[in-house]
């Protein structure tokens, strides 16, 4: 994915509270990972809870970079779905 549109999106996720999952990903794995900012703590932050028998819900702070290489790995057209002006 090329910088300028990963600026975008996450721009988006920190000015305008975007938030971030993949439908497709959460099918696969049963796993739910959402990706969003929080405006209190300023950071970045990825949710991955199991949503098939609830067994575990982790929250982890991620740095600008990390969010970056998570992800670059997904397709444009599943920002689009997930509400990004891109």
């Amino acid at each position: 994915m090329e910088k300028e549109l990963m600026q975008v999106i996450l721009d988006q996720m920190q000015n305008h509270g975007k938030v971030f999952s993949s439908d497709l990903e959460e099918y696969r794995t049963g796993t739910l990972v959402e990706y969003s900012f929080d405006p209190q703590k300023k950071c970045f932050i990825v949710t991955e809870a199991d949503i098939i028998v609830g067994s575990f819900c982790d929250q982890k702070i991620l740095s600008r970079q990390e969010i970056e290489q998570r992800l670059q790995n997904y397709p444009i057209s599943e920002f689009i779905q997930a509400g990004f002006t891109l």
